[in-house]
């Protein structure tokens, strides 16, 4: 931290380059793109739609004509957030961040995978995000940062250590230096000592500092004179080149192309993992389009027999976790998807495909029987159906169901004006809904008398009152999940 504070004390220091100029001429710099300006226009919330992407830097011109010229965008972690004000000027610079800043947004949070809307930002989120920005700075001993700035960066050594590999390398020293309970920035110090010195002696400094996997793989490839163009990623997920050569040698023995060896090394676990993909590529259970197209950290020995009961590369990011005893053959054979799977095994582990059979005969789909077992996971088809002829909507009844009243007892509250939360807040105190005086309005809280602590917006239904529910209530709410017990 001394380095820093050394640079804040200079007369006239301005870490943060404040009076620097932007990289390209705003004046010059063209519309936004038609779904950057689509989403910058929004004046309100819209539903999310399958092709949303999040806003990135990389969709913007000018960001475009910087990285053609070799500069590159530095992202937007929380770790990384200060290493603008410590980095060379010479290698640095920034163009105003234009990107629209939108909100992802679920009405409640009493339903995993509800609808979910995108809407800008308030006043008061901004804030927050900015006063985020400054307490990072803080930290770090330096003076707030300047607003909306896209950083980009370059390596002072882009021979010897690319920036991936400088960023790395930076982390992990920072990290080896703070130990497993940091106090402060673990890079900010690191950073300014190890960037003051931009000469090769520098560079020399910092590959003496760093150690572990990718520090060792990039010294093996700065020995090789032919290096493919991945090399620099090669060597940030431990790969060194004679893995390379070993997987290579693998795909050709088996019939593969040769040249899809660092394609598979980067979409899979290269140190262990990578070589045992080779025989289910021979197999024909995935490809390596598949591979790159969705990287999996799956151990090739447990997808295995997963692939061959029919599910994909893509499933496996869904799919429950080895860990789980599960049937891939028959919840395959149920026609269930991968996501809807593994919300139902977490919530019923033991779960098997037959015990479906009672939902589906009574024309539930598989998604709306994950939300009523995410909602309490012992309830049972009769149950659900209750609601239903108790004249309650689906949303509305698994909100009731989370909260741990039956059909009987959602219909009688309701009929009062009380929302899930209110009653349970009522039931903590031994009432019920003949106790609540009249019905109550739409936006009105009703609560018996006392003083209640609350979790959540604005929303009626989406807040969490600090109570205790009996012992014996069912329900994901009760069960611990957002429970504020007093």
């Amino acid at each position: 931290m001394g380095a820093v504070q050394t640079m804040g004390s200079l007369p006239g220091a301005d870490p943060w380059g404040h009076d620097e100029p932007p990289a390209v001429d705003p004046a010059t710099v063209p519309p936004l793109p038609p779904r950057l300006a689509e989403l910058a226009a929004l004046a309100g919330p819209r539903p999310r739609r399958a092709d949303d992407r999040w806003p990135e830097a990389r969709e913007l011109p000018e960001v475009q004509r910087l990285e053609a010229d070799g500069w590159q965008v530095l992202e937007p972690a929380p770790l990384l957030a200060c290493l603008p004000a410590l980095w060379p000027r010479a290698s640095r610079c920034w163009v105003p961040d234009r990107l629209p800043r939108v909100v992802l947004e679920q009405r409640t949070s009493e339903r995993a995978g509800g609808p979910v809307t995108v809407r800008p930002p308030t006043d008061a989120e901004i804030a927050v995000d900015d006063e985020h920005a400054d307490h990072c700075a803080r930290i770090a001993g330096l003076p707030a940062p300047p607003r909306r700035r896209i950083w980009l960066l370059r390596s002072p050594w882009p021979e010897a250590l690319p920036l991936p590999w400088l960023l790395r390398a930076l982390q992990d020293i920072g990290w080896a230096a703070a130990g497993p309970t940091p106090t402060a920035d673990p890079l900010a110090p690191v950073a300014a000592r190890l960037l003051a010195d931009t000469s090769p002696v520098g560079a020399d400094r910092i590959l003496a500092e760093w150690q572990g996997p990718a520090a060792a793989a990039a010294a093996a490839w700065r020995g090789v004179a032919d290096r493919p163009a991945e090399h620099v990623e090669l060597a940030l997920v431990g790969a060194v080149p004679e893995l390379v050569t070993a997987v290579r040698a693998a795909l050709g023995r088996a019939g593969l192309p040769e040249a899809d060896a660092v394609r598979l090394l980067l979409a899979t676990d290269p140190t262990t993992r990578a070589p045992a993909w080779v025989p289910l590529l021979r197999e024909g259970l995935t490809t390596v389009e598949e591979l790159t197209a969705d990287p999996t950290w799956w151990d090739p020995a447990d997808a295995a027999p997963v692939l061959r009961a029919g599910w994909t590369v893509r499933d496996l990011a869904d799919l429950p976790e080895t860990g789980f005893d599960w049937d891939p053959i028959g919840w395959r054979a149920a026609g269930v998807t991968a996501r809807t799977l593994c919300r139902l095994i977490r919530r019923r582990p033991a779960m098997r495909p037959h015990e479906l059979l009672p939902w589906t005969a009574a024309d539930l789909e598989p998604d709306l029987v994950a939300d009523v077992l995410d909602a309490d996971p012992v309830t049972q088809p009769h149950e659900w159906l209750a609601y239903g002829a108790g004249g309650l909507g689906p949303e509305v009844a698994l909100d009731w169901l989370a909260h741990g009243f039956d059909a009987a007892q959602a219909v009688a509250w309701a009929a009062r004006g009380v929302v899930p939360a209110e009653a349970r807040v009522w039931r903590s105190k031994g009432l019920g809904p003949a106790d609540v005086p009249s019905a109550a309005g739409e936006d009105d809280v009703v609560l018996p008398e006392g003083s209640w602590v609350s979790m959540g917006g604005c929303d009626r239904r989406s807040r969490t009152w600090s109570v205790t529910d009996p012992p014996g209530t069912r329900g994901r709410v009760a069960d611990g999940h957002g429970r504020l017990d007093h």
